[in-house]
C-alpha cells in the first residue's frame, strides 16, 4: 500500500519565519470596518441632514459643510477597500483547505472582493459630492444623495456570500462548527433582508440601509478572530489517502 498526499500546500515547520504576519493578517477584515466607519464619521454626503427635495442653493449648503473633509474620508474608504481584500485573499486560502470542491471557498472570497467594491463606491460618492459643491451643481448632488440614502443595502448580497460560502466550508471543516452555524445564519438573515425589498414596502426606510450594511460587514470581526486563532495553531494537516 502506497500512501500519496492530496494535499495541496506543502507543509511548513511550526515555527517558520514570519509566522506572526499569518496570524496578523486576518485581521485586515477589522482594518477595513474601522477605517470605512471613521470615514463615514469625517464626511458622508447622507449624514449632512440633506435632502433632494430641498432647493438647489440649499441642498449644495449642506453638502458644503465639513466638504474639505471628502479627501480624507475617500482615502479611508480606499483604504477600506484595500484591508478587505486581503481579507478576501485570507478566508479564501483558508476556505480551499476544505475537503470536496471549491466553490464555497470562490463564493465566500467573491463576496469579500465585491465588499471591497462597495468601499470604493464609498469613495466615489464623497470624491462626487466635494466637486458637485465646486461646480455648484445641485442635480447632482441630489442624485448623489437619492443613491446614497439606500446604496447600503447593495452590500447585501456580498455579505450573504461570505457567510453562505463560510457556511458550507465549515461543514466540511474548514473552520469550527459554531461558527459555521454562525455564519449560516447570517448569510440566511442577509438573503431575507433581500427579499424584503421585493415587497410593497420593502423601500420604506423602517430599516436603515445602513444598519443592514454594518450588521453584515460587522461579520467579518469573529471571522478575522477566527481565523487568526486558526493561523496561529499552524498550518492545515495534510489529508492523505491510500493506493494499492
Amino acid at each position: 500500500m502506497a500512501s500519496v498526499s492530496t494535499d495541496r500546500r506543502p507543509l511548513l515547520a511550526a515555527r517558520r519565519p514570519g509566522r506572526w504576519l499569518d496570524v496578523a493578517v486576518p485581521l485586515s477584515g477589522l482594518l477595513a470596518l474601522v477605517a470605512m466607519v471613521v470615514g463615514g464619521e469625517l464626511y458622508a454626503p447622507t449624514s449632512v441632514g440633506a435632502n433632494p427635495a430641498q432647493p438647489g442653493e440649499r441642498l449644495l449648503g449642506h453638502l458644503a459643510v465639513d466638504v474639505e473633509r471628502a479627501g480624507p474620508s475617500a482615502a479611508l474608504d480606499l483604504l477600506a477597500a484595500l484591508g478587505m481584500l486581503v481579507f478576501a485573499a485570507v478566508l479564501w486560502d483558508r476556505l480551499r483547505a476544505a475537503q470536496g470542491p471549491q466553490w464555497p471557498a470562490a463564493l465566500a472570497g467573491g463576496g469579500a472582493v465585491a465588499a471591497a467594491l462597495f468601499m470604493v463606491d464609498l469613495a466615489r460618492t464623497n470624491l462626487a459630492a466635494g466637486v458637485a459643491v465646486d461646480a455648484g451643481d445641485a442635480a447632482t448632488a441630489g442624485v448623489l444623495i437619492t443613491s446614497g440614502w439606500e446604496a447600503a443595502r447593495l452590500v447585501l448580497p456580498a455579505t450573504a456570500a461570505m457567510m453562505l460560502g463560510t457556511a458550507v466550508a465549515g461543514a466540511r471543516g474548514a473552520v469550527p462548527r459554531w461558527f459555521a452555524w454562525l455564519s449560516g445564519a447570517g448569510g440566511l438573515g442577509a438573503v431575507a433582508a433581500m427579499v424584503v425589498l421585493a415587497l410593497p414596502a420593502g423601500l420604506a426606510p423602517s430599516i436603515p440601509a445602513g444598519l443592514l450594511a454594518m450588521l453584515g460587514l460587522g461579520w467579518t470581526l469573529p471571522a478575522g478572530a477566527v481565523l487568526a486563532v486558526l493561523a496561529a495553531r499552524g498550518p492545515v494537516a495534510a489529508t492523505t489517502a491510500t493506493t494499492p
